[in-house]
């Protein structure tokens, strides 16, 4: 995993957050298995703007600091007419919803193909990024753990369990 130079953050949503701490790295990768968007929010952002929420509720972003939130990439409905895409936008009915003002309602999705993952612009706005270039619409793109999926102007990494975990220790680290 990369090390991510220029971004700090000050806390990480539960229960990611301590259990870098608690487990070891087998066991953190076999408990927390999967797939992963780890978003950085936080500067600029009040107190009281709920900047994301899923099933597991409202996690808005710390006054004064950043937040690193981390969302595994599940579906929330699989009776959803979108069920082989994992949706993330400002629009509620998305399985990650960003409710930012520079995210659009539907700004993209992932799917998977085989073994791969695949990031793909819905035709937002201020675009989606994958490692700094800007990717057409509508048009998937394979994803690589460890890589920088930007909304618009909002920081986020793909990542796998493995990675997550670096990811978090680089924190823990660096206190």
């Amino acid at each position: 995993m990369k090390k991510l130079s220029n971004h700090e953050w000050t806390t990480v949503n539960e229960p990611y957050g301590s259990a870098v701490t608690g487990l070891s790295r087998q066991d953190f990768v076999t408990r927390y298995a999967g797939r992963y968007l780890c978003v950085l929010l936080g500067e600029g952002e009040s107190e009281d703007t709920p900047a994301f929420r899923t099933l597991g509720g409202v996690m808005p972003p710390l006054k004064g600091g950043s937040t690193l939130h981390v969302f595994p990439l599940v579906k929330r409905d699989a009776a959803n007419p979108f069920s082989m895409m994992i949706t993330f936008g400002r629009a509620p009915n998305n399985d990650l919803h960003v409710e930012l003002s520079q995210v659009s309602k539907f700004h993209g999705y992932f799917s998977q193909a085989g073994e791969n993952w695949q990031v793909t612009d819905a035709g937002s706005t201020n675009g989606t990024f994958l490692d700094g270039v800007r990717l057409e619409h509508r048009r998937a793109v394979t994803v690589e753990p460890g890589a920088e999926v930007r909304l618009g102007e909002v920081p986020a990494w793909f990542v796998d369990s493995w990675g997550l975990f670096e990811l978090l220790l680089q924190k823990e680290t660096a206190a």
